[in-house]
């Protein structure tokens, strides 16, 4: 007897089911579906997410009169793309065009396609990397007079700040490559605006947020400053990111704890005794669950009124430091530890050594006996079960420092040692040689420790 064959449940689906299907896959794989038959041959130009990425297209290493021809077809695809969609409207529209001198009037008719069709999520990203980026494309009024928008990126792009204020919808912002100028009338008028992002941003004026209960992250990466010091009054901040030039930093009325905290002042070269400001900023941030703190922040914070550790414990329970493992931080990786009374998970992220111009500690040691001491702080003993070292090298100092840490953590679990896929031979071949003398010659207090190599 035939038994009957299930049918294509996808052949029996109206148009509109397979539209929402195809929406949510990648945009390559959706306009891939027109060549599955004649019913299909047009639904991909109804999805709701078009994603236009330059490298798709352009192979950025090829020869400039290559990535020139190829820039001009990605252009007529794009054109033609949108020429022949026939949905009613679209929830997520995005351009990744590094160079687009030339073509700025097939841009902003891409933009005005997206804002007619009441786009939810704008992504616009013309710029190519460079610091020293201009700006490539200016916004077409349609984005701020007429666009419903919740999600809007914008990198190097032309904007008129004081024209978001129809833009009472928008939710999350990320802007890079930008003359931005007040970031509080910037919030001013977008009075939903839960996240923002500044990406190398040129002439931010962020001397205070205030009055601002709606934000909820603000991330903030090598941007211009008209100031050194910030007023930050946003008192249901959770996600705290920085990197760039030092700056002081005050947070005021924070109710909720805080998720995640970064501070890398990576940009600064000199010994300025910030100590007690950073120490300060910690204070501020000290509910924050995790943690990510920087070489300089481990040379400085020492030199402040109380170079041990801090007053008040803070409440991290996974902190990652950015170290290169070298004596200037030796001091400053002591504080963190004595300050994380309830430190659960432990990362460190080996990065280039880099001692500040006129560096002193605040007191004498000896680098090679240091973690030899018998200091066991809390967190050793009570909470901390998981170390990660990104980039291990086994090199001297990253052995003493694990040894340390073996030897007084007596709730350790799990110690995961990443030897970087960047280094070469004769490098990766010591990184292994002591990632062996660690698990074979080191005395471990905890029982339970196992260890796990990663070499790729």
């Amino acid at each position: 007897m035939d038994i009957p064959q299930d049918p294509d449940m996808l052949s029996g689906m109206k148009d509109l089911l397979l539209i929402m299907i195809i929406s949510y896959l990648p945009f390559k794989d959706a306009v891939r579906t027109s060549v599955l038959s004649k019913r299909w041959k047009n639904l991909c130009y109804q999805t709701r997410n078009v994603q236009f990425n330059e490298t798709d297209f352009v192979d950025l290493s090829a020869s400039e009169e290559n990535k020139l021809a190829r820039r001009a077809l990605f252009v007529r695809f794009m054109s033609e793309w949108v020429s022949w969609f026939y949905g009613d409207r679209i929830d997520s529209f995005e351009v990744k065009f590094s160079k687009p001198d030339g073509f700025q009037g097939e841009m902003k008719s891409l933009i005005r396609f997206a804002v007619s069709k009441s786009v939810k999520n704008l992504v616009l990203d013309f710029s190519c990397g460079s610091e020293n980026q201009v700006t490539a494309i200016d916004l077409p009024s349609c984005v701020y007079e007429k666009a419903k928008l919740e999600s809007l990126n914008l990198y190097a792009c032309g904007l008129v700040a004081s024209s978001f204020k129809n833009m009472t919808s928008l939710k999350n912002l990320s802007l890079g490559f930008v003359e931005l100028g007040s970031v509080q009338s910037l919030l001013m008028n977008t009075p939903l605006l839960e996240s923002l992002t500044l990406r190398m941003c040129r002439n931010v004026d962020l001397v205070e947020l205030i009055n601002n209960e709606r934000l909820r992250e603000l991330i903030i990466e090598n941007c211009d400053f008209t100031g050194s010091a910030f007023y930050f009054d946003v008192p249901c901040l959770e996600v705290f990111k920085y990197s760039g030039e030092f700056c002081h930093i005050v947070f005021d009325r924070l109710k909720r704890r805080m998720q995640e905290v970064c501070l890398d002042f990576g940009l600064e070269t000199e010994f300025e005794e910030t100590g007690e400001i950073l120490c300060n900023i910690l204070y501020d941030v000290a509910s924050a669950t995790t943690l990510t703190v920087c070489t300089y922040l481990l040379q400085e914070v020492p030199n402040g009124e109380n170079p041990l550790s801090l007053d008040r414990p803070l409440e991290t329970r996974c902190l990652t430091l950015k170290t290169s493992l070298y004596p200037h931080e030796f001091l400053g990786i002591r504080f963190m530890l004595k300050s994380c009374y309830i430190l659960e998970s432990l990362t460190l992220e080996i990065v280039p050594e880099r001692i500040l111009v006129d560096y002193y500690p605040p007191f004498e040691f000896d680098p090679d006996t240091l973690w030899e001491e018998k200091i066991i702080y809390r967190c050793l003993k009570n909470t901390l079960r998981v170390v990660k070292i990104k980039g291990f090298r086994g090199i001297l100092y990253d052995l003493r420092f694990l040894q340390y840490l073996l030897r007084f953590g007596r709730v350790l679990q799990c110690l995961e040692l990443h030897v970087s896929p960047d280094v070469g031979y004769n490098e990766r071949i010591v990184a292994l040689a002591g990632a062996d003398t660690v698990n074979r010659r080191f005395r471990r207090a905890s029982k339970n420790l196992v260890i796990t190599v990663h070499n790729n």
